[in-house]
């Protein structure tokens, strides 16, 4: 059973009075929960008709009761009394009150709750909540009635991760106090928090909320106090002396996040599976019938690698180093593409064309979708907060669009499992998804590294934080949508984009594995900047093994995110069918610029991809232009004549040149029999505008 987060606080609530009285002689302690196991897991979905309901799994140890007790916070209670009370939730102070946690983080996190309570009775809200903003730990509690605002205070310092932390958040009516590990992290008698926390809200134990309204398990819990007053600085001491030997220890073994129970691996290949351990100890990795063993090295890293396997599962993939073992579980075998780029890339299927239909028919349990946070980092990382789920209204809404649609379209064809794993940032420029190493490679991306030095934005922070913790998580190929932060330096984009394909594929180690790219869509901006761009992306067709989706003809050109992402994944998956899984006969890519010949006062072109030229909607060919020896272009008259596309144009005797859409608002109608749209291009190699920029 399904609760709404309302009925949620009021099971909670009722936690409260189970526990207070009963944990401590301290009578000043409202309520007081020990945690058994690595943590307890929650999940919250959003329903068809928009509404919020939770589902919680955990199992709680109440100090005073002396036994361990399972509670399933789903309305099934085992042994224990769980009943709403709204008087002992009206009964927590705010004016008063400490609370405190201990907790380990195993991720960096963007933000989020690890303890608290949230309410909204329609009138104001109330309660505390413990957490962390980035890498730092915060405290918030409540401001006066009708203040949704929470005031908040973060510690200046990042936590270490995978150990035990004790935070506490005091506030004695006057005074706002953090402390970590016993000691004073901030302290503020007035500051106003800059965190708006939405109605109806509630962040719960072990978990946060993140952006996509999914509660994900941060790390581990192991004890919860709330005290009905501000404990001093020397209890707070005093208490995380007492208790800092006695915590549970961390198991030694560990695998990156991209390893999860409801991945999908990739068939016909190598799986390589790589994480930490005890140094020198045995690590045995079992899949399917199949095992691998590696020995970790003196700083506990180990990596091996698992047979080929067939497409299939439910599998379980079970690591165990000594006495300690973890198990995935509901493991899938398939095809798993890394999904990648800016806004257009993680525009979510929520945002897209018949957004409400599409969601509610997003029952696809074979496909299964992965979203790696936006973090930027200044050094390669080893790992990153990720996770699999299956594909479900549930969960399909805020996942990339482009993704999903070029992965449903794979899976209909292909009857296999897809894993989809999106790791795109709007606003992103190439060279931030690339390595130092290969800026450093070029003389040219001096200025790159330059303006990344003091911002990781401009270069190599996603690469590290976003792209290194994925590799070598064996993959069918790439697909990528990105280019419109770049526009201002298109012809760097030549070899920019080039090096970031060789830059993956040499730190995968996969040789060169398929990388499919959208050319983007037109959009009104720097008009001669955006095709210089397109230009670029046309020749990077010369990359082994890459394919380009033109998107000329779904535009919105004063939009830059146009809603039609479903022909976006359906033309990339296009590329992906007939070059990578045996549709010989389908149609991939639309007309391409060939060859041109000069014929009196015509020129004649020819294209690859050509067969059925015609026109889109039964008009002339438009947005040819044509240019004599003064290099000025002028509006030409363009037919198709025997599979060659004639350009002729007025006052034009002596022909040099003819560009195609060379605009950036320009939507040409020049397709071929499959209504694939012909890129632009251009014939001359007249000086582009964007030369030189760095």
């Amino acid at each position: 059973m399904i609760f709404k987060v309302q009925q949620w606080l009021m099971l909670l609530s009722g936690l409260l009075v189970l526990s207070a009285g009963q944990a401590s002689a301290d009578e000043s302690l409202l309520g007081h929960w020990l945690f058994d196991g690595e943590q307890v897991k929650a999940n919250v979905v959003t329903d068809a008709a928009g509404g919020n309901h939770a589902r919680v799994v955990g199992q709680v140890r109440i100090e005073a009761a002396g036994e361990l007790q399972a509670i399933e916070l789903d309305g099934t209670s085992h042994g224990v009394e769980v009943a709403p009370n709204y008087a002992k939730l009206d009964a927590i102070p705010r004016k008063q009150i400490t609370a405190e946690v201990w907790t380990r983080i195993d991720r960096a996190q963007t933000w989020g709750g690890l303890v608290g309570i949230l309410q909204d009775n329609g009138a104001y809200e109330k309660g505390w909540l413990l957490g962390f903003m980035g890498d730092k730990f915060s405290f918030a509690l409540n401001g006066a009635e009708g203040d949704a605002a929470l005031t908040y205070l973060a510690a200046d310092e990042p936590f270490a991760r995978r150990q035990w932390h004790h935070v506490v958040g005091t506030y004695d009516g006057r005074e706002h106090r953090l402390y970590v590990d016993g000691k004073l992290a901030k302290s503020s008698q007035a500051q106003s928090g800059d965190i708006d926390y939405p109605p109806h809200a509630f962040y719960e134990i072990g978990g946060y909320r993140d952006d996509d309204e999914f509660y994900r398990t941060a790390g581990a819990i192991h004890e919860v106090c709330v005290f009905d007053r501000a404990l001093s600085a020397e209890e707070i001491a005093r208490r995380y002396e007492a208790k800092i030997d006695k915590l549970p220890k961390p198991s030694p073994l560990r695998l990156p996040a991209i390893f999860a129970s409801n991945m999908v691996l990739q068939r016909d290949g190598e799986l390589p599976v790589w994480g930490w351990s005890d140094p020198g100890g045995e690590v045995v990795v079992k899949l399917n019938g199949d095992q691998a063993s590696a020995k970790a090295d003196e700083e506990g890293r180990w990596r091996l690698k698992l047979p080929p396997q067939k497409a299939g599962g439910p599998h379980t993939l079970e690591v165990t180093a000594g006495e300690h073992k973890t198990v995935f579980h509901n493991v899938l075998i398939g095809e798993v593409w890394i999904c990648s780029g800016q806004s257009n890339m993680q525009w979510g299927v929520n945002a897209s064309a018949n957004a409400a239909e599409e969601i509610k028919a997003a029952n696809h349990p074979n496909i299964r979708l992965c979203t790696i946070p936006n973090v930027l980092k200044d050094q390669p990382q080893d790992d990153c907060d990720a996770g699999w789920h299956v594909c479900s209204p549930e969960t399909v809404a805020p996942f990339s669009a482009v993704a999903y649609y070029f992965g449903r379209k794979l899976n209909e064809e292909l009857d296999v499992p897809i894993g989809l794993i999106n790791s795109s940032w709007g606003g992103s420029v190439c060279e931030a998804w690339m390595s130092r190493e290969k800026l450093e490679s070029r003389e040219e991306y001096k200025p790159i590294l330059e303006r990344a030095a003091g911002n990781l934005w401009d270069g190599t922070g996603m690469y590290n934080a976003m792209i290194h913790p994925v590799i070598p998580y064996r993959i069918r190929g790439a697909i990528w949508y990105q280019g419109e932060s770049n526009s201002p330096r298109g012809y760097q984009y030549r070899t920019l984009f080039p090096d970031m394909i060789a830059d993956w594929r040499e730190r995968w180690g996969q040789g060169d594995f398929p990388f499919y790219y959208v050319q983007l869509c037109p959009f009104a901006r720097h008009d001669h900047e955006w095709p210089e761009l397109w230009e670029a992306q046309l020749m990077t067709l010369s990359v082994a093994n890459t394919g380009m989706a033109v998107t000329t003809d779904i535009a919105e050109v004063h939009n830059i995110h146009p809603p039609n992402k479903q022909d976006v994944g359906l033309r990339l998956a296009r590329w992906a069918l007939a070059k990578d899984y045996g549709r010989d006969e389908l149609v991939y890519s639309g007309p391409l610029y060939k060859s041109m010949r000069v014929d009196g006062d015509a020129v004649r072109l020819r294209f690859d991809h050509a067969e059925g030229l015609k026109s889109r909607d039964g008009q002339p060919l438009s947005w040819f232009t044509i240019a004599g020896e003064d290099q000025v272009f002028r509006p030409a008259v363009a037919v198709i004549e025997e599979g060659e596309v004639v350009v002729r144009g007025e006052g034009v005797k002596s022909p040099q040149a003819v560009r195609f859409g060379w605009l950036s608002t320009a939507t040409p109608n020049l397709v071929n029999e499959a209504g694939l749209p012909a890129s632009p291009f251009r014939t001359d190699d007249w000086p582009a505008v964007t030369a030189g920029r760095h």
